[in-house]
């Protein structure tokens, strides 16, 4: 919900001055205004670009979540196939190499036993848990930073209602 300073500006006549930076022929309300219009969007702009890295762990915890699954299929095939082995799919790979997640490398290819697929479900464990802390604290840092908006937001709003209450009473002694 970003407010747009511009409609504010025009709409109290202070776009070109405010454009200057010259605040010296601004009133205290449109300064404060202003002060208060810039904060929140800047906050919005926090807000949003938190809640994209989010969505994007979040997705990328579904891929983990989806591979570690994978890789138990994998280990109870293993486990029951004549050879005792089953190869890591190139997919599997190619996701455990672009995130930096090791695995077992035993025989320089991508056969695994069960006691191999063991050690990836390991490595595929820790990164899912590292990455599941990871966005709860981001959670928080998007909670605190809502606050903040929030706080903002509210004290726009009731300094907005008590300026225009203001200004009826003033309005309003003049009749």
């Amino acid at each position: 919900m970003a407010v747009d300073p511009s409609s504010v500006y025009r709409a109290t006549g202070t776009a070109s001055i405010a454009g200057n930076g010259d605040f010296s022929k601004l009133s205290l309300d449109t300064i404060m205004m202003m002060v208060n219009t810039d904060r929140a969007n800047m906050l919005d702009a926090q807000v949003r670009a938190k809640a994209a890295q989010i969505k994007s762990k979040n997705d990328l915890l579904v891929q983990a979540n989806n591979m570690y699954a994978q890789m138990k299929d994998l280990q109870n095939q293993a486990a029951t196939n004549t050879d005792k082995f089953t190869n890591m799919p190139a997919d599997m790979k190619k996701f455990l190499d672009q995130n930096g997640i090791k695995y077992d490398t035993t025989g320089n290819d991508v056969k695994h036993n069960k006691d191999e697929w063991e050690i990836n479900l390991g490595y595929m464990k820790t990164f899912i848990d590292n990455l599941t802390s990871s966005s709860q604290l981001e959670m928080t840092e998007l909670q605190s930073i809502m606050n903040k908006f929030n706080q903002t937001t509210e004290g726009l709003s009731n300094w907005l209602s008590k300026d225009s209450q203001s200004k009826n009473t003033i309005v309003g002694n003049q009749r």
